[in-house]
């Protein structure tokens, strides 16, 4: 397992809140953004999304997987990959720590997806070995691959299975998954503590992301519904993985990107710091 100790950048990122207002202690914990370069580019065309890029954004704690052409200066950079022939790839690319999004899609190999606990198992040792950290995004999917004869929701199933406390302990960041309730805030904090309480069950240390995303598999939300999920759980995790996605072989159930969403929760936040 790395330790923070080798990544001085990933404990003092958090120490600066969002807005970054001199002389103000923060009421609420710091938090972490995490955008994949898409992301990054669609936030640029939207209007207002460049002055973020510039300015709240612009900063050691948001995270960017890949590359954008829009990229700020300060952001710390991500390798990411869906499989662990990625993932060795990623290695050799001049990033801090690479993101490993096992899930139940065509990106990610079948024996892969079956056993996702041995794939993270893996993968931490090759991290270990490029003196790297390992960012894990397990899907809830991923129960549909492991137990196909599995019925209900898969959100339980990936609790009962208790696959976050499982992969914990072979990872420095676990991101939890959670975009797809998020249009219900409380089924959205429920959810992201009950898999937080799995993850620091076995890795009291790591860091812990939720998911958030402006088209979550094509469905439609708001500024608002997003705000209210960070209100909910910002006490509980570091950050978030705020998804811009658009009609992709990564989300073919998406539509057109809605950066704007992404602009406003930000602006709100913002507004809300003190």
């Amino acid at each position: 397992m790395l330790t923070h100790q080798r990544f001085p950048w990933l404990c003092l990122m958090v120490l600066t809140p969002l807005s970054a207002r001199a002389g103000s202690a923060p009421a609420q914990p710091p938090l972490i953004w995490l955008f994949a370069g898409s992301g990054i580019s669609h936030l640029a065309e939207a209007p207002g999304g460049r002055a973020l890029l510039r300015g709240v954004l612009n900063r050691s704690d948001t995270w960017v997987i890949g590359k954008s052409p829009d990229m700020p200066e300060r952001p710390t950079r991500l390798g990411g990959a869906a499989s662990l022939k990625g993932f060795r790839r990623a290695m050799e690319s001049p990033v801090s720590a690479v993101v490993l999004d096992i899930e139940n899609w065509p990106m990610t190999p079948p024996a892969e997806r079956e056993h996702p606990v041995t794939t993270y198992a893996k993968a931490a040792r090759i991290a270990a070995a490029h003196n790297k950290m390992l960012i894990a995004t397990p899907a809830m999917d991923l129960v549909r691959t492991m137990d196909p004869s599995s019925r209900g929701p898969i959100y339980r199933r990936f609790r009962e299975l208790r696959l976050a406390a499982r992969i914990a302990p072979y990872v420095d960041v676990y991101e939890i998954q959670a975009q797809g309730v998020e249009n219900d805030p409380r089924r959205y904090r429920s959810l992201v503590l009950a898999l937080a309480r799995q993850v620091r069950s076995s890795h009291p240390q790591a860091r812990i992301l939720a998911g958030l995303s402006t088209g979550p598999s094509g469905k439609k939300t708001n500024a608002r519904t997003l705000y209210r999920d960070v209100q909910e759980t910002r006490r509980i995790v570091s950050g978030y993985w705020l998804n811009i996605p658009g009609r992709s072989q990564w989300c073919p159930r998406c539509t057109t990107p809605q950066p704007q969403i992404a602009v406003r929760l930000l602006r709100m936040l913002v507004r809300s710091s003190p």
